[in-house]
């Protein structure tokens, strides 16, 4: 019996966490597409996209071009355990599915399911970025953050105002991020 009542409790508990779980409603940038497209180095991202889709990667890039139907090309590359590895790359590509909201876009590798890919942060001349990506399921916010620049590298002050900003908006505990290596990295 006891076993039984533990088991409703915990069913009752993963209902009310599905029911609840949401991700904050952010506010993304106006973005302007066409000076966002071209190359974007990734300095920092979450730990879950270093411990899956990006596992070893170092000197991590991201190309976006636009295409013919006016979705984006996104030809994201890194280099597996050392910057002197083979590129390799992972071809994507984007969207923005409500106009009125341009930094809102999402984007897909090949599934028939789309992500959040929310632009929340960019700064005026379009050289410093803040994504964000949050998805619920299952009573659990999934969340996703990229600090981009067009350099390899930037200043400790503009990494620290980017990652502010990137808190400040979303409410990610960016103590969380994972610095990407962009050290020996052959320019792109």
């Amino acid at each position: 019996m006891t076993m039984k009542v533990s088991l409703l409790c915990v069913c009752v508990l993963f209902l009310v966490g599905s029911i609840y779980a949401a991700c904050p409603n952010v506010q993304a940038v106006d973005l302007d597409v066409a000076k966002y497209l071209g190359g974007w180095y990734e300095l920092a991202t979450t730990e879950d996209s270093r411990e899956t889709f990006e596992r070893n990667c170092t000197c991590t890039h991201a190309d976006y071009t636009l295409m013919a139907d006016k979705e984006v090309q996104v030809n994201n590359t890194c280099r597996k355990g050392a910057p002197s590895s083979p590129l390799t790359e992972a071809l994507g590509k984007a969207r923005i599915p409500d106009p009125s909201q341009p930094g809102k876009l999402e984007v897909t590798f090949g599934s028939p399911f789309w992500a959040p890919y929310w632009i929340v942060f960019i700064d005026d001349t379009y050289s410093n970025a803040v994504v964000w990506s949050c998805t619920s399921a299952l009573g659990l916010n999934i969340e996703w953050m990229w600090i981009l620049s067009r350099t390899q590298t930037v200043s400790t002050s503009t990494y620290q105002m980017l990652t502010s900003k990137a808190q400040q908006i979303t409410g990610y505990d960016v103590s969380k991020l994972k610095m990407t290596t962009q050290q020996g990295c052959p320019a792109l």
